[in-house]
């Protein structure tokens, strides 16, 4: 059937399903699910359809996450004299557009919320809405809502009820960011204002996420930021050097100019290691050379930045700064 939104766009953790209830069907069963161009499938046994034309059952349209039928965001009935086993003469019934509210982040350096260099695969920063205060024993989770992408945009398909609650107090909508001392471990980094929210992604105004809130791996995230910046600038001035040096690298990084010649070289000394003294490096090659890295941040934690030969910096952990040859 075709449907004037299939699926909900901006949010990919959401499909639009049919199920079928009645007293035969406890907490509803899934029949189908609508596909790209509005229609659907679905394979409807006699008897069911004898309870759906009696009104002893029922379709009901939902949004909801895949896999996950009970989390229905909106249910609507679907009329049975829409059905048709002819595709070309299936009936077409509009439903309302739900909703979705849009929301942007960015770091103090005004950059998106999103980490650059990622601390372990699959880490992200996601939304969860959440029961303040969390009082079950899922911790006051209520759903997750969406990843933040590159740009530091998220999205989320809400109730007017919802709006309301996280407006009043009972609900918020809670940030989580990767760690970089634990993998696979994202921690509680803020709670997104109300009132920022809008449903024109245009006119989205960013929420600045403050270093100093809630948790201090969190807090030291600023210097995390900072490392990685600062490492690129050198990977840069190191590429200078290696061109106007037939492919060498400088024995010292003192013999580099920055154009930053007060801040950098002071942090460069204070914090980073060069290991890559007089390293000849061929264009032609694959890079794969760490030349440097930041060792007061490994001193203090679970892994550190590093910059390799081609420019680009990782974060790595100690088991592979060990395989590189690098230890505290």
């Amino acid at each position: 059937m075709e449907v004037p939104f299939p699926a909900v766009p901006d949010l990919s953790r959401l499909e639009t399903q049919l199920a079928m209830g009645g007293k035969d069907y406890m907490g509803g069963l899934t029949i189908a699910t609508v596909d790209g161009n509005g229609y659907f499938t679905a394979l409807i046994p006699d008897k069911s359809l004898e309870q759906l034309n009696s009104g002893d059952a029922w379709i009901t349209i939902m949004i909801s996450k895949p896999r996950y039928h009970h989390e229905v965001l909106r249910g609507q009935r679907f009329p049975v004299r829409l059905l048709s086993k002819d595709r070309a003469k299936a009936g077409v019934f509009k439903i309302v557009r739900p909703k979705v509210y849009y929301g942007r982040m960015i770091y103090e350096n005004g950059k998106p919320a999103v980490p650059e260099i990622a601390p372990w695969p699959g880490a992200r920063v996601y939304t969860i809405l959440r029961y303040s205060p969390a009082t079950s024993s899922s911790g006051g989770i209520k759903e997750e809502l969406s990843d933040v992408d590159k740009q530091g945009f998220f999205s989320a398909y809400l109730t007017d009820e919802q709006l309301k609650q996280i407006e009043d107090g009972p609900l918020k909508i809670q940030i989580y960011h990767p760690s970089y001392e634990e993998e696979r471990v994202s921690f509680p980094a803020g709670v997104f204002p109300a009132n920022m929210l809008t449903t024109e992604r245009d006119n989205v105004i960013a929420y600045k996420l403050t270093y100093d809130q809630l948790t201090s791996e969190f807090h030291n995230l600023g210097r995390m930021l900072e490392s990685i910046e600062k490492l690129k600038t050198l990977g840069f001035t190191l590429s200078v050097y290696h061109k106007d040096n037939a492919g060498r690298l400088p024995a010292s990084l003192n013999d580099l100019k920055f154009d930053d010649a007060k801040v950098l070289p002071a942090w460069i000394a204070e914090c980073v290691e060069y290991i890559g003294s007089g390293t000849t490096v061929s264009i032609d090659e694959p890079a794969s050379v760490a030349i440097a890295y930041d060792k007061a941040l490994f001193e203090k934690g679970n892994g550190t930045n590093v910059l390799f030969d081609d420019g680009h910096v990782e974060f790595c952990r100690p088991g592979k700064l060990e395989n590189m040859g690098i230890s505290r």
